[in-house]
């Protein structure tokens, strides 16, 4: 029996933030070779949520949807950090009589 602990799928991309301020149109266009526009997308909202990406603002244009200006903090979450979703915690939890 072979017990190897191999990762199936494609491997995972790195992506390179643009410095300071920038818009999911630059992060495209610094690492357009790499990856898609869907996957810069689903790789901003990953940070987003572990909290190596900060939205700052929102910009509006004259005509089109608005943009959201993001910036790096600097600091990564670990994922195995992160509780998980779908997991509640029932020992905060109140029994109420009504």
């Amino acid at each position: 029996m072979n017990t190897k602990n191999t990762k199936r799928g494609r491997p995972k991309t790195p992506v390179v933030w643009p410095e300071g301020e920038f818009t999911a149109k630059q992060a495209f266009s610094a690492n357009s070779e790499k990856v898609s526009r869907v996957s810069i997308h689903n790789k901003i909202n990953e940070a987003l949520s572990e909290g190596a990406l900060v939205v700052i603002k929102k910009s509006q244009s004259s005509s089109g949807r608005p943009s959201n200006i993001y910036q790096t903090t600097g600091y990564k979450v670990p994922q195995s950090a992160l509780p998980p979703l779908t997991q509640t915690n029932t020992d905060d939890l109140e029994e109420l009589d009504f």
